[in-house]
């Protein structure tokens, strides 16, 4: 079957437009947005169809299979609905596979994986359920016996699963860590950083993977380095790479027995190995903010000790301005970029801020409560929010350079609290990428000096939305000339834009005589009609079952849906009104809330009645009930 371009086989039917060489024809199901994308890209592969089949029979969520048949067609290729075949006429490489299959993805999230994988029961789910939109996640790669289609240590084999990589001094290639792989206390830690990774399996947000750029295919090549590429870019970007222990995926090392599908010329493969150096010179991407430095001394590998690296700053991309650290993090020995050091005694920055403007609207017993800043900057006010006792923090912030030192300030002193690189509208009317359905429902939300960035529409849009995500609102401002399509900062017009909200407390402007870095600044509090009452006081009808897969989440996020008392129930009430498809799309559903609530608190309240009786939340309420949360937040209708 001959072909000069990129096709879309739907099943069984070739389509083909030759008026364009690269276009690309929709298939059955088209429109369906799915939960997560995977992309097989393949060079005369034999077992790609055990592959697709693999996936489709372990997969929990709604997956689609993008095959990229490179040059090549197998005689046969089925994989129903969930299966989309694009063809190149001619090999042009993994990399341009990978980026053609990305382009036409549907899925929030994107896998890319070897033609010739194995992969863990509900293995989707699980890598969904832990993912933030900055993160590269990688499952524990087990070892595929092909032949019996299982992990070759069901066959004998006694080797350690493969969890930890580290980056090889000379040639900055992936080196399997042979120490931390055997070291079974390490096994208790189900989501660990990694430093790099072998490139047979991947999994990350679709949208983060643009954000990186995508493959490089120009200075690459082809093939070469694609997990160090990916290894650099995310880590040296403020974001992060994680092996995820909960799931797993069995990768076959096919050497010569079953034949290399890739076949790449000397050239090729050179052009990326002598590319990849340039990152220990901080000279290899221009959307690089941390130097090389930082990650040999975050993972201290093998091999390292005698090797000297010099950070220069002047290599690494310019902070356009607003994208700074402008707040003071002081860790001895540790250098993040401090601003203005004359503001560290001031009572209009930092600490003297958080204490003067901000903590009097807070309550003296923040425990069960949700905390959330938007403009977080590095993360000073989420540490010190921490610190009177919020059980959660979370901080939308839309500049890479503090998000990055915010989130290393934040794990060196080894505090759990959320910092998300989002952003919230601009001067031109972007909307941006900023979802309120990924942040928990606050207690306080804070807006130090922030709202007034927001184009007005985004402003706007963002405060319908807000009176049902939080209790309390904290706005701390002074007056700044802008543009009239952007917020407004004075007084009158932050209490206009809360008008249909309650004034709780006001804190108008300090004296500025004698402070080392003065400042015209106050601060307003308003309240919702969210409410915070005690979780006994709730009114439900009970529901044993509930209450058990809620308990046992509480213990276990690995668990098997299927196999709860939870599932059981189902199918013995509704046997003769829901199929088993139906059942296990709804235990699944299920499982995944209570697995989120867990990890992420409390996302929407409750909704009760007057007599707080509860109309809905009947499973966020149980798992909270699990995690000992003594109050709730709800909203009364």
């Amino acid at each position: 079957m001959k072909s000069l371009g990129l096709y879309i086989l739907d099943n069984k039917k070739l389509y083909k437009n030759s008026k364009k060489r690269y276009n690309i024809i929709k298939t059955r199901g088209h429109n369906i947005m799915h939960d997560l994308s995977i992309i097989i890209p393949s060079l005369n592969e034999p077992f790609l169809q055990r592959t697709i089949d693999d996936i489709l029979e372990k997969a929990k969520t709604n997956v689609e299979i993008i095959a990229v048949l490179d040059g090549y067609w197998p005689e046969s290729l089925t994989g129903g609905d969930n299966l989309r075949i694009v063809h190149k006429g001619k090999t042009v490489g993994m990399r341009s596979n990978i980026n053609a299959a990305a382009r036409i993805a549907k899925g929030k999230y994107l896998l890319k994986c070897d033609a010739h994988c194995m992969f863990d029961e509900g293995f989707d789910a699980k890598l969904i359920a832990d993912c933030e939109k900055d993160w590269i996640s990688i499952p524990t790669r087990k070892r595929l016996d092909a032949e019996k289609w299982c992990p070759t240590s069901e066959t004998g084999d006694t080797r350690p699963d493969i969890n930890y990589l580290y980056v090889d001094s000379k040639t900055l290639g992936g080196t399997l860590w042979t120490s931390k792989n055997e070291d079974r206390s390490l096994d208790e830690i189900k989501i660990d950083d990694c430093m790099t990774f072998q490139g047979s399996c991947w999994f990350m947000h679709r949208d983060y993977f643009f954000e990186l750029g995508g493959m490089d295919e120009e200075n690459y090549g082809t093939f070469r380095k694609e997990p160090q590429e990916l290894t650099f870019k995310c880590w040296l970007s403020g974001g992060r790479i994680i092996r995820n222990k909960n799931t797993w995926y069995a990768h076959l090392h096919k050497g010569n027995k079953y034949g290399r599908g890739y076949k790449v010329d000397k050239t090729d493969w050179a052009k990326g190995d002598e590319y990849i150096l340039k990152w220990s010179t901080d000279e290899a991407w221009d959307k690089q903010t941390i130097p090389f430095k930082w990650l040999i001394e975050k993972f201290n590998p093998p091999g390292w000790e005698n090797v000297t690296l010099k950070a220069d700053d002047k290599k690494l991309k310019p902070v356009a301005r607003g994208r700074k650290v402008y707040q003071n993090l002081k860790i001895e020995g540790e250098n993040f970029n401090p601003a203005n050091t004359n503001r560290e005694n001031s009572k209009f920055w930092n600490e003297g801020k958080f204490q003067n403007f901000i903590k009097p609207h807070l309550p003296e017993d923040c425990s069960d409560m949700t905390f959330v800043e938007m403009g977080t900057n590095a993360g000073l006010f989420l540490r010190m929010a921490k610190d009177l006792g919020f059980r959660n923090a979370v901080g939308i912030e839309k500049d890479r350079t503090p998000v990055a030192e915010g989130k290393r300030y934040r794990d060196l002193l080894g505090y759990d609290y959320k910092i998300l690189k989002r952003t919230l509208g601009g001067k031109f009317g972007d909307s941006g990428n900023f979802d309120f359905d990924e942040i928990p429902v606050a207690d306080y939300t804070l807006m130090s000096t922030f709202h007034y960035y927001i184009d007005i529409n985004s402003w706007l849009k963002y405060l319908d939305t807000l009176s049902n995500k939080t209790r309390y609102c904290i706005i701390v401002s002074r007056h700044v000339s802008k543009k009239h399509w952007m917020a407004l900062s004075d007084l009158p017009d932050v209490r206009k834009y809360f008008e249909d909200w309650e004034q709780v407390n006001y804190i108008p402007e300090f004296p500025k005589e004698g402070d080392p870095n003065p400042r015209d600044l106050w601060s307003i509090c308003f309240k919702s009609k969210l409410e915070r009452i005690n979780i006994d006081d709730i009114k439900i009808k009970g529901s044993d079952a509930v209450s058990e897969l809620a308990n046992e989440i509480k213990d276990n996020d690995d668990i098997n849906p299927f196999e709860t008392k939870y599932y059981k129930k189902w199918v013995a009430r509704k046997n003769n009104i829901w199929n088993d498809k139906t059942i296990k799309k709804f235990v699944a559903d299920k499982t995944k809330l209570l697995i989120d609530i867990k990890n992420n608190g409390q996302r929407d309240p409750l909704i009760v009645q007057e007599d707080n009786k509860l109309s809905d939340g009947g499973h966020r309420l149980a798992m909270l009930k699990a995690l000992g949360y003594k109050n709730v937040i709800v909203r009364r209708v």
